[in-house]
């Protein structure tokens, strides 16, 4: 098989990963992403002895310190935090557990059944044992994305473990990956009520109600949190960067200049501040404190990024280059997004060869990456080249089959050269294999459109009545609805979903300006007028720069800077 092929060819990508501490990982996990970088099934024969004496000798150099990611650090509980988090029992007594750690190793060469079996060993023997059970619920996530069984794996280490707050967060990020929001609410309480002080929940439940649009909500999360953990880094970061995306520019440099006195080597406040002066329109602070994220942390790919973007709306391409390429090079298996923001500079640039080298490139360092197979698809297909374009949405779903943007992509490629039959089936497959992830309600409203644009108006309507059942907090969701009702003549319901638009995002001026064109085409003229007028107001203020601390570059096309 060419997946097979490919896998053999990325085998030098398994090197760079350490055999980590089981316990180690357990405070640092309370996340369910899928893994990027996972071994296809044909690698999954080898027997626990075999494997073990492969892996023996990398046991004994193991590192004895985990780096969280940048991305990893916004949800995950961080290890400084375990002694205020009531665990059951110490971790020191289980790391020596030689299957455990064999368990570890055998999750990271993809052989997850048997790395199940050695962990439901120890834990039966050792129910009190947190850190174990936390380890075998991330292997039921990772593993075909098995989420159901991660959940029966809390209920059971929490009906011998009520105490223990770390599985508490653990079940709630669980529950909020799978947009079951009100349940995450509960355990979040749930592990708070264990331990009042606990940092990371705060912080998590913090962010999940930032992402609902519950900003009140998340400021509360994050004071409170504080009162309790003055000095906790990575709350009073959360902190700032909300106070920023608030437009509270004096609150949130006030913040981020406290944590950065506080830790005056951390690059994640200089490049929050930087981020933050680049959109008051401080174009040579926002520069140095980027530069200094760098010489602090030259593997801060996150400031490489934003730094390579602030040349880049200067107009200093070169500049802007270099940094992407630094960024890449000193760490290639870092942020992928720099990757992708370089590739398009250079698309933007007119330098297509040099795009298409840089997806080849990246495609080596971050081959499980679905989103950027994509974007070197949508490359190709912006190149006539429908043929490699198929190739690369198909190869993004090979490699990780739950990735709805993926599905999406190759849709409309289909539907754009007039194969609707085959769009609709892809769109069918995609909706019942990327059900729950991300991109799922885009990947639905994708869907829409183009039933809505084949004539298929009650199909698109029931297409979009679902997605917004799933995540109703996204402004161009509402607009869609709204504009098909219009279409419909049904002036009352358009005015309806263009205000929940509204209420979503209040501060899009696209929103404002399709319901102009609406009111004007039912022939209210003055109403029409003024919303034209706020829509003006709204695209002038949306033409300064803005960047997003915690995302810089946001993968969602809605999102994109470009």
């Amino acid at each position: 098989m060419e997946v097979e092929r490919l896998c053999r060819e990325c085998t030098f990508v398994y090197s760079f990963c350490n055999v980590h501490n089981a316990f180690g990982r357990q405070v640092h996990s309370c996340q369910f992403m899928p893994k990027r970088l996972q071994l296809l099934p044909l690698q999954r024969s080898h027997s626990s002895l075999s494997v073990f004496r492969i892996v023996a000798p990398v046991m004994k150099q193991r590192s004895s310190s985990v780096k969280s990611s940048d991305s990893d650090s916004k949800n995950m509980p961080h290890s400084g935090e375990q002694k205020k988090r009531g665990n059951s029992e110490k971790g020191s007594k289980y790391e020596i557990d030689p299957r455990v750690t064999l368990a570890t190793t055998l999750e990271k060469i993809g052989n997850y059944d048997e790395a199940i079996r050695l962990l439901r060993q120890v834990v039966t023997e050792r129910p009190r044992s947190g850190a174990v059970w936390m380890k075998l619920a991330l292997v039921f996530s990772r593993k075909k994305h098995q989420l159901d069984e991660a959940v029966r794996v809390f209920q059971e280490a929490l009906q011998h473990n009520p105490d223990n707050a770390i599985l508490w967060q653990g079940w709630a990020d669980l529950e909020k990956f799978r947009k079951k929001y009100k349940e995450a609410r509960e355990l979040f309480q749930r592990a708070l009520q264990v331990n009042p002080d606990m940092a990371s929940a705060y912080h998590s439940w913090g962010a999940m109600e930032y992402s609902l649009g519950n900003v009140e909500s998340a400021l509360n999360l994050l004071v409170k949190g504080l009162e309790r953990n003055p000095e906790n880094k990575y709350l009073l970061h959360a902190l700032g960067v909300l106070y920023d995306k608030q437009g509270n520019t004096e609150e949130a440099r006030k913040v981020l200049l406290r944590g950065k006195e506080k830790y005056p080597d951390n690059a994640q406040f200089c490049h929050a501040l930087g981020v933050l002066e680049f959109k008051a329109g401080n174009s040579e602070l926002s520069r140095k404190y980027l530069s200094n994220a760098v010489e602090l942390d030259p593997k801060h790919t996150l400031s490489w990024l934003s730094l390579g973007q602030l040349e880049e709306r200067e107009g200093n391409l070169d500049r802007a280059r270099e940094c992407y390429r630094t960024g890449t090079e000193v760490d290639p298996f870092g942020a992928v997004q720099l990757w992708q923001t370089w590739a398009r500079l250079e698309e933007n640039d007119g330098e297509i060869d040099k795009a298409l080298s840089i997806y080849e490139a990246a495609t080596k360092y971050h081959p499980y990456d679905g989103e950027l197979w994509c974007a070197w698809g949508k490359l190709l297909s912006s190149q006539n080249e429908f043929d490699l374009a198929r190739e690369k949405f198909q190869q993004g779903i090979v490699l990780q089959p739950t990735v709805s943007y993926a599905y999406q992509c190759w849709a409309q490629l289909e539907a754009f050269q007039g194969n609707a039959e085959e769009a609709r089936r892809i769109y069918m497959l995609g909706a019942k294999e990327s059900k729950g992830n991300e991109h799922y309600t885009a990947l639905l409203h994708s869907w829409a459109l183009f039933e809505w644009k084949e004539g298929n108006k009650d199909r698109a309507r029931k297409l979009l009545t679902f997605a917004i059942d799933l995540e109703d907090h996204h402004g161009w969701l509402w607009r869609s609805f709204a504009k098909l009702e219009a279409e419909c003549g049904d002036l009352e319901s358009a005015r309806h979903y263009f205000s929940r638009a509204i209420n979503a995002k209040p501060f899009e001026a696209c929103t404002w300006k399709d319901w102009a064109q609406v009111e004007e085409m039912f022939g209210f003229h003055e109403r029409a007028a003024i919303y034209r007028k706020r829509s003006q107001e709204l695209a002038s203020v949306e033409k300064i720069p803005s960047l997003d601390p915690e995302r810089p570059l946001a993968r969602r096309l809605e999102r994109n800077l470009g």
